[in-house]
Formats: structure tokens, C-alpha cells, sequence
């Protein structure tokens, strides 16, 4: 997976946005094809030869858990013609393709309501030029952030990964008026709409109904690798985006935060008014 690019775009200020549907499998492209089972372990991203991106699989359908897609949000790319581009609403931007340095897909916005991403925010990258979706930084880890107003406490800053050089880096979620137990939205609303009413409240995320698109249900906040963010009385269930996505986004793959569910994957018993619903390939929880 190629973790140099979210890297790199963090310490610039950048991570996070969304597209359109991916081109179907099999559209050839080089080397390695739409589709091509790929090593998410290998670095540099194997699938890059042909413009590609090795992007994790939602499905569980490749052995490998990646295959080769046109490149999503944060992942490297080289624009046409020496590469594909990116998924549909991305731009393949600060790419040299003389030197051979490739670039990263962000989406344009004119307001942080354009980017769908609720860990997002829209700014200039590198603090100059155009704008687009890019990580809204935080650091103060499962407490409340500036999502969409400078000073505000309209989010919850989540915890991403610890850089080894940068230390740990988080991105502030932003909250919307659903309570625990609501039915939300994982992402933004339309064009206009800070949280489009169906985001959860602060201290909670929406956890995906796997085969309801965008809908899920609010659950409180948990570290989904138990490294020092907030626990559960049951179990932390890892918070995924709508599967399949428009194209994934490298922010997203690397989010750690989880709701706080009891885990009916390999025992579908549930307690009363809570119901064992799929919010993940092989992963099932106990919801309203």
C-alpha cells in the first residue's frame, strides 16, 4: 500500500475526498489491469507500473485483500497520457511525469461542504493555488475539534496511525445531530449541507450496513486497535466506509476508530431489540 503518499500529504495538509464508480474490471492499462490480484505489503505500490493503485478489497473476494483500481483519493497517479488518472471526480495533481514523480488524486472543492469526506476539510495544499478536500489535521485525540468552523467543536478528532518520524497523526471527523442508536450517513450530504443531516453526534460514528450503501447506525467511539484510545464494555468494532465505495480512499483505509458493538460474527446471538446486521465482508454486530 503506498503509505509514503498519505504521508507525505499529511505533513502538507492533505488526506481525504471521494468520486465516482471505477471503471469495470479488466480495462487494460499496462502491465497490471483493473482488477489484477496485487500485494498491499509491497512497496513501492506494485500496480503504479501501470498507473494503478493496489487498493484494498471491501468485498473479501481477492486473496491478497487489494487488487489493482483506478487510483482513489490519496493514492499516486499519473495523469494522460502517461497514466489513467484518477477515479472520476479527481484531479491527479503535482504529478512530474518527465522526472517520473507521480502525483496524488484530490478532489476539488470551493467550500468544506463540497467534500463528502467528513475527515475532510477544503483548503489550498501547500497553503497556495487551487483548493481541494484535504485532512483536517488534530491532535487531540477522541475529543472535539474544528470540523467546519475555525474555533468550533463540530467534530471529533480521530486517530489515524503514529508516523514514525511525525509521531501520531489524527483528522477530525465531523459531527452532525444523530444520536447513538440513530440512523446515519458515513458521509457528508449534498452540496451545501455541512453534515447533511445524518452525521453523528460528537464521540460517535455511523457503522455501514454492508449491503445498505451509505446508511448505518450511530455507535459510540472506540480505538479499533486498542492503542490507547477509549474501549468498549463489549467489543470495538473497526468503522469502515459503504462497501463498495465510489473508490477508496487511502484516509479512510487507515482510520482506526471503531463503534462500540458486541460482535456477533461467529455467535449470531444478540440481546433483546438489537439485531446481528453485516457491516463488513466477513464482520457482523449487534445493532439497533
Amino acid at each position: 500500500m503506498n503509505r509514503q503518499l498519505l504521508l507525505a500529504l499529511v505533513a502538507a495538509g492533505a488526506t481525504g475526498c471521494t468520486s465516482t464508480t471505477l471503471p469495470d474490471a479488466g480495462v487494460q492499462t499496462g502491465t497490471f489491469v483493473v482488477g489484477s490480484v496485487c500485494d498491499p505489503g509491497t512497496l513501492p505500490d506494485e500496480c503504479l507500473v501501470s498507473g494503478l493503485a493496489c487498493t484494498p478489497d471491501y468485498t473479501g473476494t481477492s486473496p491478497t485483500g487489494a487488487f489493482c483500481e483506478i487510483p482513489g483519493p490519496f493514492y499516486s497517479c499519473f495523469p494522460p497520457p502517461a497514466g489513467p488518472g484518477c477515479a472520476a471526480d479527481l484531479q491527479c495533481v503535482d504529478a512530474d511525469v518527465d522526472a517520473g514523480i507521480a502525483g496524488g488524486c484530490l478532489q476539488s472543492c470551493t467550500t468544506t461542504a463540497d467534500c463528502a469526506d467528513p475527515l475532510t476539510a477544503c483548503g489550498h495544499l501547500g497553503g497556495l493555488g487551487a483548493t481541494y478536500c484535504l485532512v483536517n489535521n488534530c491532535s487531540n485525540f477522541w475529543l472535539p475539534c474544528a470540523a467546519s468552523v475555525d474555533g468550533g467543536t463540530d467534530g471529533t478528532c480521530v486517530y489515524l496511525y503514529d508516523d514514525p518520524t511525525e509521531g501520531p497523526e489524527g483528522a477530525c471527523q465531523q459531527a452532525g445531530s444523530v444520536p447513538v442508536g440513530g440512523a446515519c450517513n458515513y458521509y457528508r450530504g449534498a452540496p451545501g449541507e455541512t453534515d447533511g443531516g445524518l452525521l453523528c453526534t460528537n464521540g460517535s460514528n455511523c457503522l455501514i450496513d454492508y449491503k445498505d450503501g451509505d446508511n448505518g447506525v450511530c455507535m459510540a467511539n472506540c480505538d479499533a486497535y486498542a492503542d490507547g484510545g477509549p474501549a468498549c464494555l463489549a467489543d470495538c468494532v473497526l468503522s469502515l466506509p459503504p462497501t463498495p465505495p465510489p473508490a477508496v480512499s487511502l484516509l479512510d483505509f487507515y482510520t482506526q476508530q471503531g463503534g462500540c458493538a458486541q460482535d456477533c460474527t461467529t455467535s449470531p446471538t444478540c440481546p433483546a431489540g438489537l439485531n446481528c446486521q453485516q457491516v463488513a465482508a466477513e464482520v457482523f454486530a449487534c445493532l439497533p
